[in-house]
């Protein structure tokens, strides 16, 4: 499974799969999986042997007695596998209701729900508007109008230096937020229309205040329970895929605007955000678009956490007391992808330092240590939480 383990002795109860449960198969690597979504929309997938397993039990009873009945090398692995059942809230309850979720996230005190509404409704329109977008021949267009507009910025030299002296002149920056509000709009949506197109449900649709700037979500997760990886590739890549026809649009008015003009600074602005915003997407360390591509090809759910976990495995301090709860399927893609994360976080963090340090540099020298410890702490914090959830979900004592 690609989610907890919980320690527990071996007599914990236990009971059947909860009704409750979505059950889907897929492949991967030719061997097949199942994907398990419980009434919240969160998946499981373990392998198929696994669900089987978890099948034959028939009433409430102790996981030492379910085991008991078990081959001898089975056991272990199984007595692990119902840990991870019991703990997910995949099994029922000792009279049969479908068990609760346990409490896997806490409220978000810098996002604000501003509004919510059934998404149904929404993709009803933006079916008509998307529907032209997407296709072969869609994708052929877009290939050439990408590659023409390449060209032409090339050629035009749009991101000569001058340029960016709009950062610092352009007078109406209200006018760039609105624009990037509604591309953040079609980009959501973009992910909502090619999880629909696909046959899967969208699951909400809400307009959110994160960090001081609108924005909008879209519950897609059901995309995890489709059984061609090409389609949930594809509905993970629609949101940048849309945004790169804004992309194209925008830099055929700087293009075409006179140079300097009120509509050419607007255009670069939106231009180089609008770039800078979907390159990050598309880098597969952020969690982000690019993260989710990524993980399914690899065919490693919680493909950060996992190399994570293996990269501590490794430590001699760790190595000792702890090992982990998984089977790595390979050892140097996790390395890698824990090297390039540490690297493109050094970039931020080093970026976003000398950004703090010029902001602070106008500020009484206390108050400007007292904000970069403060920064400081919640970064410590921050991390110290993400190694103790991933000491917790997979790694368990050797003597286990």
């Amino acid at each position: 499974m690609n989610h907890e383990s919980y320690a527990a002795p071996a007599d914990f109860p236990i009971a059947p799969l909860s009704p409750s449960l979505t059950i889907a198969t897929q492949e991967q690597d030719g061997k097949p999986l199942a994907i398990l979504q419980r009434p919240d929309g969160r998946h499981f997938r373990l392998p198929l042997a696994a669900l089987q397993l978890l099948q034959r039990i028939e009433g409430p009873g102790t996981a030492g007695a379910f085991v008991a009945a078990l081959p001898p090398a089975q056991r272990g692995a199984a007595l692990g596998m119902l840990r991870q059942a019991a703990g997910a809230g995949l099994l029922q309850t000792a009279d049969g209701a479908p068990a609760a979720a346990p409490a896997s996230a806490r409220g978000n005190i810098l996002l604000l729900r501003l509004f919510q509404c059934d998404p149904n409704r929404v993709l009803d329109l933006v079916s008509v508007l998307y529907r032209p977008f997407f296709g072969r021949p869609a994708l052929v267009l877009w290939v050439l109008a990408l590659v023409v507009t390449s060209y032409q910025c090339v050629q035009e030299n749009v991101f000569a230096w001058p340029q960016f002296a709009a950062f610092t002149h352009f007078p109406n920056w209200i006018l760039v937020y609105a624009l990037l509000i509604v591309s953040s709009l079609m980009h959501e949506l973009g992910h909502a229309y090619a999880c629909r197109r696909h046959g899967a449900r969208v699951r909400e649709f809400q307009v959110v205040l994160y960090f001081l700037q609108i924005g909008v979500y879209v519950n897609v997760s059901e995309a995890w329970m489709l059984p061609r990886k090409l389609q949930r590739i594809e509905i993970a890549l629609a949101g940048l895929y849309v945004e790169s026809y804004l992309a194209i649009a925008t830099a055929q008015v700087l293009i075409w605007a006179d140079p300097y003009s009120y509509v050419s600074q607007a255009a670069f602005i939106f231009f180089i955000i609008l770039l800078t915003r979907m390159v990050l997407n598309a880098i597969p360390t952020l969690r982000l678009d690019g993260y989710w591509v990524l993980s399914d090809l690899l065919g490693e759910p919680n493909l950060r956490q996992r190399s994570t976990a293996y990269v501590m495995s490794r430590l001699p301090v760790v190595r000792r007391a702890m090992r982990l709860n998984f089977r790595p399927r390979n050892g140097a893609i996790y390395w890698l992808f824990s090297g390039f994360s540490v690297a493109v976080i050094a970039f931020f963090v080093d970026q976003s330092r000398r950004v703090l340090l010029k902001l602070l540099g106008s500020l009484h020298p206390l108050l400007a240590m007292g904000l970069l410890a403060l920064v400081a702490a919640m970064l410590a914090l921050s991390l110290v939480a993400y190694l103790r959830t991933i000491k917790q979900k997979y790694l368990v004592p050797n003597h286990s």
